[in-house]
């Protein structure tokens, strides 16, 4: 099931032209597709909001559990980090996967997911 899972979110451009960066890389990426100004409002308030949420003291889940206090602060970066990519035009992002990979934050063999 994961295997399809990956396979499925390979074909989408945006999350394709993200994998082929290093970790640095698709930080550098976050953060220039949130000060571009083809990128819509809506997608640049979600990783505001998500530091917000992390800061806050307020969990759906407490913190004080162990092992699931930190699992829901863990799903929401993920759903965070895909409603970003999913809303950023996926267009602007490729590009400016491009430019990375070619300043040089593309993947080696040795780096891992």
């Amino acid at each position: 099931m994961l295997k399809r899972l990956m396979a499925r979110a390979r074909r989408d451009p945006t999350v394709a032209a993200a994998l082929r960066l290093n970790w640095r890389g698709r930080g550098r990426l976050a953060c220039r597709l949130t000060r571009d100004r083809r990128v819509p409002l809506v997608p640049k308030l979600i990783i505001p909001l998500l530091v917000l949420y992390l800061m806050s003291p307020v969990d759906l889940i407490p913190d004080f559990i162990p092992v699931i206090g930190q699992l829901d602060d863990l799903l929401v970066l993920v759903l965070a980090v895909w409603a970003f990519t999913r809303l950023a035009p996926p267009g602007v992002a490729a590009q400016m996967a491009q430019e990375l990979a070619e300043e040089g934050y593309a993947r080696t063999g040795d780096d891992a997911d």
